[in-house]
């Protein structure tokens, strides 16, 4: 929002203009920003708390991300812009690619 804070998450790309939906090849919006979620995070205990108590919402179980809990008890998620690149590191075939990438730099 006009804050830095966070509206939604998704795995799937957001905001999906209707008529890619149609012609996935098709333009895009002019002056439509996509940005790169890199979860670097930072919670009160009492936050933590509070959402730990309640009840798995159904956004967060069909996209499987915890930070829609929070939203979903209504407490904001700043984000703020970083200039830097990043791989995902979810599954195993993720890991493996890493270690292509960084060569001997990692373990």
């Amino acid at each position: 929002d006009a804050r830095g804070d966070a509206l939604y998450f998704s795995r799937a790309p957001i905001p999906w203009p209707r008529d890619a939906a149609l012609d996935p090849a098709g333009p895009w919006p002019a002056g439509l920003v996509a940005w790169k979620h890199v979860g670097v995070y930072g919670y009160r205990g009492d936050a933590l708390q509070r959402w730990a108590a309640a009840p798995r919402h159904p956004l967060e179980i069909t996209e499987s991300l915890e930070q829609l809990r929070a939203l979903a008890c209504g407490d904001p998620l700043r984000m703020l812009p970083w200039g830097v690149d990043s791989l995902g590191v979810d599954t195993a075939e993720d890991l493996a690619r890493l270690r292509r990438l960084a060569g001997d730099k990692i373990n």
